[in-house]
C-alpha cells in the first residue's frame, strides 16, 4: 500500500497532542504524589526508586511530546539533522538529576521530612553548569563559523554523529567527553543506589571531584576542537574570462569553493589586494574591474605588464595563480 502523505502529518500531530496530554497528566500526578507523600500512610510504603522511575517517565513523555515522536533523542538533533554531542550530554545529565532528585526526595518524605532538597550538592550543580556552557558554547561557535563560511552544513548527508565529526570520521574529543560523562553518570547513580536511607536523608549525594575534573577537561577539549575545526574545502581557481585587457576591463575568475559572498575575501594582484569590492562574487565565479594602477601604487608598465592573479577566500589563498596581461 502506498504511503499516505496527508494522513501521516495528521497522525504525527495527533501523537504529539496525545503525548503532551499524557505527559501533563504524569507530571501533575507525580507532583501530587510528592506533595501527599508525608500525609498518606500507604505512600511511604512505596519503594523510593519508583518515584525516580515515575519522574523519568514524565521526563520521557515531555521529551517525546516536544519532538512529536516516540524517540526522546529527537530533542538532541541539531538543525542540520545530525545528533548533537553537546545536547546529548546535557540531556543525559538532566535525566540523571531528575531520577536522583525524585529518589532522594521520596526517601526523605518517607522519613517524615517535607520540602525539597535544599542541600543540593555543589558538584551536581557544576555538572549541569558544564553541560549548559558546553551546549551554548558549541552553538555559538557553530553559528559564528557558519556566518563566516568557515564551515558548511548545507543539508548534505548527515554523516556526523555522537562520536564522529561531520565527515563521518571518529572524533576523539567527542569520544573522550562522552566516555567521561557516561562513567561519571554511572558512578553517581551506583553511589546513590548503595547509600542507606539514613545517608540520603542526612546528605544529598555528590559527584566525585576527580570525575568532575575529567569531565571538565573532556568538555574543554571538545569546545577547543570546535574552535579550530573547519570543513570548508580549499578554494581553487581554474581560468580567466580574458587573458589580457586595459584598465576598466571586467575580468571574471572561474573556480570552486570561492564562498557565497565576498565578505572579507580579496582579489590579489601579485599578492597585493585590490581596493574596493569585486563587481560580483559567488562560489564559482568572481568578477572585478582592472584598476587604473597596480594595487601597490605603481603605474602600469607599458605596453604590457603581466600580473599573477590569486584569490584570498576567508583567509585562505588559492594555491595556483593565473597570469593576466595589463595593456
Amino acid at each position: 500500500m502506498a504511503n499516505n502523505p496527508v494522513g501521516a502529518p495528521k497522525f504525527a500531530l495527533a501523537l504529539q497532542r496525545w503525548s503532551t496530554a499524557v505527559g501533563a497528566v504524569i507530571v501533575v500526578a507525580f507532583y501530587l504524589l510528592m506533595a501527599l507523600s508525608t500525609s498518606l500512610k500507604w505512600l511511604p510504603t512505596i519503594d523510593p526508586r519508583v518515584y525516580g522511575l515515575v519522574a523519568l517517565l514524565a521526563f520521557y513523555v515531555v521529551s517525546v511530546s516536544v519532538v512529536g515522536g516516540l524517540n526522546p533523542l529527537g530533542v538532541v538533533v541539531g538543525a542540520d539533522g545530525r545528533l548533537s554531542t553537546s545536547k546529548f550530554q546535557f540531556f543525559m545529565w538532566t535525566a540523571i538529576v531528575v531520577f536522583v532528585y525524585a529518589w532522594v526526595y521520596a526517601v526523605r518524605a518517607k522519613s517524615g521530612q517535607s520540602g525539597g532538597a535544599d542541600d543540593f550538592p555543589q558538584n551536581v550543580l557544576i555538572a549541569m553548569g558544564f553541560s549548559v556552557v558546553t551546549v551554548a558554547g558549541a552553538k555559538g561557535i557553530t553559528v559564528s563559523y557558519l556566518k563566516s563560511g568557515q564551515i558548511d552544513k548545507d543539508g548534505g548527508p548527515a554523516t556526523g554523529g555522537l562520536f564522529s565529526d561531520d565527515a563521518g570520521l571518529p572524533d576523539l574529543t567527542k569520544i573522550q567527553m562522552l566516555v567521561w560523562t557516561f562513567i561519571a553518570g554511572a558512578v553517581y547513580v551506583f553511589q546513590v543506589a548503595h547509600l542507606s536511607d539514613a545517608a540520603l536523608v542526612a546528605k544529598f549525594p555528590d559527584i566525585d571531584g576527580a570525575l568532575m575534573v575529567l569531565m571538565g577537561l573532556g568538555q574543554g577539549a571538545y569546545l577547543g576542537n570546535k574552535l579550530v575545526s573547519t570543513n570548508t574545502p580549499s578554494p581553487t581557481i581554474s581560468k580567466l574570462s580574458v587573458g589580457a585587457g586595459a584598465e576598466g576591463t571586467v575580468v571574471s575568475i572561474q573556480g570552486d569553493d570561492l564562498g557565497p559572498t565576498q565578505g572579507d575575501s580579496k582579489v590579489l594582484f601579485d599578492g597585493v589586494p585590490l581596493t574596493g569590492l569585486a563587481t560580483s562574487w559567488d562560489g564559482n565565479q568572481v568578477s572585478f574591474v582592472v584598476p587604473a594602477s597596480h594595487p601597490n601604487g605603481n603605474a602600469w608598465t607599458k605596453p604590457r605588464q603581466t600580473v599573477q592573479i590569486r584569490l584570498l577566500v576567508n583567509g585562505t589563498s588559492t594555491l595556483t595563480s593565473l597570469p593576466f596581461d595589463v595593456t
